[in-house]
């Protein structure tokens, strides 16, 4: 059973019936790599007032799985659970001189409860800079962002709180509780993070679980990529019909009844993928980490393409293009790329 066989099943139950758990979350991470703009109208932002078939699959068009979002949409748009929910506050935000991409939406489940979803990476090269970054800032611009849009929530709609998102999405949740003022962490219910990476140098040496009085419900695929990235042992491994990175896809993870099914252990390349990437921050030092990040997007995220999905229209063009960028790199600056990406490879299989 998947997220779409999920609502078919327990679409007819209002969250009074059955509580919000960890499925509702990852629904409503899901839900936000939608552009929820095609959805603008004079009448309140609901589900249940989800235009029509063609709007629908344009506000899909560009996210990581268009049909199985669109089929969800459609899901939850006649059942019970999801039709009257509404939505609030949907924000985007992509900034090249940051080197930012940020989206979040915030839903109202009802009786002063909500819900914001942290959207995760999107197909833009600037979002996957973002990501890049994590690799030697103690906090991306997401994060702040992030943490701001928690409190401007809160302030235009008071109540209790549940923090949520997907990859890079459910770090934002992570680091906007963890940091928000006392005020506004005694109103979160719980934390949500689907297979997002740790946080740089707080994951790396401090137990997130110190630091609140609320829950926070982390969860791994058994061959996770991304969300093992600098994080410790504080995970739920959960079964994927998928293999190795696309089992970062929500559609795939297995489900029973109102919950993940779960798995003992993560893989062999998990494990490895854990152990070089606090390898990478403690033996390769801020400079070199800052130096490599940017010289490797510099060579194969060319500026006259923006999205990774136009890569496939103009193939040959892109190909041209990253050789002509590694031909005018810094003869300098190649030799201390090269030195470590060999630091790398040796950390890599020790």
């Amino acid at each position: 059973m998947n997220l779409i066989n999920y609502v078919q099943l327990h679409g007819d139950k209002d969250f009074n019936s059955l509580a919000f758990n960890e499925i509702d979350s990852a629904i409503l991470s899901q839900i936000s790599y939608i552009d929820f703009d095609f959805f603008h109208s004079n009448i309140q932002n609901s589900f249940e007032n989800v235009p029509n078939h063609t709007i629908l699959n344009e506000a899909c068009r560009h996210t990581w799985r268009p049909q199985e979002n669109a089929l969800l949409m459609k899901e939850i748009s006649k059942s019970n659970r999801f039709s009257s929910l509404s939505w609030h506050n949907y924000t985007k935000v992509v900034d090249d001189k940051y080197e930012q991409q940020f989206t979040a939406i915030l839903f109202d489940l009802g009786n002063h409860r909500y819900y914001i979803s942290y959207r995760g990476t999107e197909s833009s090269f600037i979002g996957w800079k973002e990501n890049m970054n994590m690799s030697y800032l103690k906090c991306i611009p997401s994060q702040l962002t992030a943490l701001k849009y928690f409190t401007h929530c809160f302030t235009e709609y008071p109540g209790k709180y549940y923090l949520g998102g997907h990859s890079k999405g459910g770090t934002m949740a992570c680091f906007a509780g963890i940091n928000a003022p006392s005020q506004l962490q005694k109103n979160i219910i719980a934390i949500y993070n689907h297979d997002g990476p740790g946080m740089n140098y707080l994951s790396s040496n401090f137990n997130m679980s110190n630091f609140h009085q609320y829950p926070i419900y982390k969860m791994v695929p058994q061959s996770s990529v991304v969300g093992v990235m600098l994080e410790k042992n504080n995970y739920k491994i959960i079964r994927s019909h998928a293999r190795s990175f696309f089992q970062h896809d929500l559609f795939t993870w297995e489900i029973k009844d109102t919950s993940f099914v779960e798995e003992p252990n993560i893989s062999w390349m998990s494990r490895k993928v854990n152990r070089v990437s606090f390898r990478w921050i403690m033996y390769v030092d801020l400079q070199s980490r800052k130096l490599f990040v940017d010289t490797i997007y510099q060579v194969l995220c060319p500026k006259e393409i923006v999205h990774m999905r136009d890569i496939w229209k103009v193939k040959t063009k892109t190909t041209q293009l990253i050789i002509n960028n590694i031909r005018q790199l810094d003869p300098k600056i190649k030799r201390k790329i090269l030195s470590i990406a060999t630091e790398m490879l040796i950390l890599a299989i020790k």
